[in-house]
């Protein structure tokens, strides 16, 4: 997405301009708290984004007086069927579509 003279220059300055709206944007380190219950979905074989990175996004939003949030492989027999980034997103979004529709 970057060319690598941009992402050095991201890399090496602290207060680059794209570093800094990051940084703005991080809910996990802000202290942002969800009002509403979060299902987060995703894959333990995703071999793009590390399933570890759910786990802590969990971790970091979850409060003891805050609203539920789990997270959640959505295959339904996940040793058997694809669970690549790519091969998650049919599962993920039949799962959203029910968790959706049970609170309708």
């Amino acid at each position: 997405m970057f060319g690598s003279n941009v992402l050095e220059l991201i890399q090496s300055n602290d207060n680059h301009p794209f570093r800094v709206a990051l940084e703005l944007n991080d809910t996990m380190r802000s202290g942002w708290q969800p009002q509403a219950p979060i299902q987060m979905y995703h894959c333990t074989d995703d071999e793009i984004v590390p399933y570890q990175n759910s786990i802590l996004a969990k971790e970091s939003l979850q409060r003891a007086e805050g609203p539920a949030i789990s997270v959640i492989d959505p295959r339904l027999i996940p040793f058997f069927q694809d669970g690549s980034h790519t091969g998650c997103i049919p599962w993920a979004l039949l799962a959203v579509n029910d968790w959706i529709n049970d609170r309708i």
